[in-house]
């Protein structure tokens, strides 16, 4: 189950940055991507009182699409590791 939305995020933003370099129109899926993640972690946040920064957010939500497909092929190709 954890490898399977691992992948799914992987793509999804391998996909998103591909869109916006070669199509030039992924900025309103990253848009939208950012929108439906926000509402979701909203939510957590509330739901486990605690707050929503969104300034973090907004910075974390322009580097995901970058970040996420690097650090999981790097990850696949043993050049990445949580622990030594």
């Amino acid at each position: 189950l954890f490898f399977s939305f691992f992948m799914v995020s992987c793509v999804e933003n391998l996909l998103i940055l591909i869109s916006i370099c070669f199509m030039g129109k992924g900025y309103f899926i990253w848009g939208f991507k950012a929108l439906l993640d926000s509402f979701v972690i909203l939510f957590g946040a509330k739901l486990f009182e605690r707050s929503f920064d969104i300034t973090t957010y907004l910075f974390w939500a322009i580097l995901q699409p970058f970040y996420i497909p690097l650090i999981g092929v790097l990850g696949l190709i043993n050049r990445f590791s949580w622990k030594k």
